[in-house]
């Protein structure tokens, strides 16, 4: 069987749109006559009874797989994964999250996998996101949110993947709240001239479209 193609969608910080992308890309992905999506979020903190980031990825993606398997690790406090395990005094190992993406490898042609915060934040000691990237053979879609101090945390996040010899896909602009100032609307211009990495869309303050998510996936798949 062949390989799924594994898409890792990262951002430059916390709460600025990665599940909104991540979501609009399956939406995309099935709007362009693909069935076969898989989704998966190795972790999900500050979860009270059902893991939502995962619900909303599965709905979206209409995936057969049951939430548990989409997101094998939930905890209740919204903490990176590494503190919020020690907490609940529940390691976190890279085996299982390995094996679980396997199985849903199993069943799909393309699977979208979400990070609970960026890159780097630690899963377990075992390592981070990047870490699991590679372990998994992900490529990277980063969502930038757009906003003062995105320049530098996306260029960050790029070049430092980059230099792990991670496959960076491009990055999605996306305007999480509505934000006219000189620092937010110059974000745009900055990364395409020093990013070295594709624009693969910008979304507007609501613009949540099946017609965004497609055109998001077509330079995604590109």
């Amino acid at each position: 069987m062949k390989k799924p193609q594994g898409i890792l969608v990262t951002g430059t910080d916390t709460g600025i749109g990665k599940t909104t992308v991540a979501t609009l890309i399956a939406k995309g992905l099935l709007s362009m006559g693909m069935k076969e999506i898989g989704v998966f979020k190795p972790v999900e903190t500050g979860v009270v009874d059902v893991p939502q980031d995962a619900l909303k990825l599965k709905e979206s993606a209409e995936c057969c797989e049951e939430v548990d398997i989409v997101a094998p690790y939930t905890f209740r406090d919204p903490v990176a994964p590494w503190v919020a395990s020690k907490r609940e005094n529940r390691p976190i190992s890279f085996t299982k999250i390995e094996e679980v993406y396997n199985r849903i490898a199993e069943k799909h042609s393309i699977i979208i996998v979400e990070t609970a915060g960026g890159l780097f934040v630690p899963i377990s000691t075992e390592g981070n996101y990047a870490d699991l990237a590679k372990c998994l053979n992900l490529s990277i879609v980063v969502v930038v949110g757009l906003r003062l101090g995105a320049i530098n945390h996306a260029l960050l996040t790029i070049q430092a993947a980059k230099s792990l010899g991670l496959n960076v896909l491009g990055y999605v602009l996306n305007e999480f709240e509505k934000d006219d100032s000189p620092g937010a609307v110059t974000v745009e211009e900055t990364l395409r001239e020093f990013s070295g990495v594709a624009c693969l869309g910008r979304i507007a303050h609501g613009e949540f479209t099946v017609e965004k998510g497609r055109e998001i996936a077509e330079k995604v798949l590109a």
